[in-house]
């Protein structure tokens, strides 16, 4: 099968890391706000810390889940082009596509600064310094990632 789908590859990989970021952040919000509701109520001292002590470390966890996720979705999509048996006639075609994949990346990382630098989420995102970081350079992320495609994905291409 010589399917090619490095560009379907990226955009998938933007897509997935924004609604991760999203479900990790407002997870947190409205958890936090469960767990406040929960310690208003007339449980026991015990419980109330165990409670907050998940609260505490949910936020360094997921953290790690998302860069996790980011690495590990960077390695399919480099290992994947690895193995495509690609013709270097259409590398400026690829190259023209990952430019127009870029600006969508580009819209969907100033979507995400919009709604992360609003005083209701901006608290919770300052829980999660890997996951912000990542996400307000997706485009440098995902330039670099898409370098190193180009290159494996070519290096080969006398196969």
């Amino acid at each position: 099968m010589t399917k090619k789908a490095f560009i379907q590859d990226i955009g998938f990989f933007a897509i997935v890391l924004i609604i991760l970021a999203f479900s990790v952040i407002f997870g947190f919000k409205y958890f936090t706000q469960i767990i406040d509701n929960l310690q208003d109520s007339d449980m026991s001292d015990g419980s109330k810390e165990i409670i907050q002590d998940n609260v505490n470390r949910y936020s360094g966890m997921m953290d790690g889940i998302f860069l996790f996720s980011f690495v590990i979705l960077g390695i399919t999509i480099i290992i994947g082009l690895s193995m495509l048996p690609t013709h270097p006639m259409f590398f400026f075609v690829g190259v023209v596509l990952f430019v127009f994949v870029l600006i969508a990346v580009a819209a969907i990382g100033n979507n995400y600064a919009d709604v992360t630098d609003s005083p209701e989420i901006a608290d919770d995102v300052a829980n999660f310094p890997v996951l912000d970081w990542l996400m307000t350079h997706i485009v440098e992320s995902l330039l670099v990632i898409g370098f190193i495609g180009f290159i494996v994905m070519y290096a080969g291409a006398n196969r």
